[in-house]
């Protein structure tokens, strides 16, 4: 069977693909929760953490960011 489309089927379509950006109001931005450090803990994790941990001071400094041996 060949598929036809018709005019409302394209219609449709073309909702669908929606490709304009709408930037927050500017005081909306301002009071946003997410940091850009939250970003930067996303992105690297393991950079982040071992920049915080640098941040502490140590008896024995730490070898390895994270050791996780899951059960």
């Amino acid at each position: 069977m060949t598929e036809t489309t018709t005019p409302s089927d394209d219609a449709l379509s073309n909702l669908l693909h929606e490709n304009r950006r709408f930037e927050p109001p500017s005081d909306l931005a301002e009071h946003a929760n997410v940091t850009a450090a939250e970003y930067e803990a996303a992105a690297d994790p393991l950079a982040y953490w071992a920049r915080q941990a640098d941040r502490l001071d140590w008896a024995t400094r730490w070898d390895t960011v994270l050791e996780w041996d899951p059960p």
